[in-house]
């Protein structure tokens, strides 16, 4: 996110409406790894921005799909809704050897601890 988001977040938490469409539909996406931050990172001259955020999961849905259909992301987001999962988990790293995130539908699972401002 740019860095003008990236401090609103930090000033009023994360906002569901305001979450990307992602593999599992509308949600907000975390990586584990900055590398995969870094993709998204929002450029402010040679400066970018990432928040680092605690996220509350707790039992996972599990996406191993790198093209999920429709019927797949209909029944993970079920798993969220109807059947106690935290959170999905998009295992790009299981797919295709890259890099896992987690897709998110509440926003009250997550907490904003650190902006971290770096030159690109």
């Amino acid at each position: 996110t740019g860095a003008a988001n990236a401090e609103a977040i930090v000033n009023g938490g994360f906002r569901m409406d305001c979450g990307k469409r992602g593999v599992v539909g509308q949600a907000m996406h975390f990586a584990e790894n900055i590398t995969k931050s870094d993709e998204y990172a929002g450029n402010g001259g040679d400066k970018k921005t990432v928040l680092l955020v605690r996220v509350y999961v707790g039992r996972l849905a599990h996406c191993t799909s790198v093209n999920p259909t429709p019927d797949e992301v209909a029944a993970l987001r079920a798993q969220c809704t109807d059947q106690g999962c935290g959170a999905v988990l998009v295992d790009r790293l299981a797919a295709k050897g890259t890099f896992r995130e987690w897709a998110v539908l509440k926003a009250s699972q997550c907490q904003p601890e650190f902006l971290v401002r770096y030159k690109s």
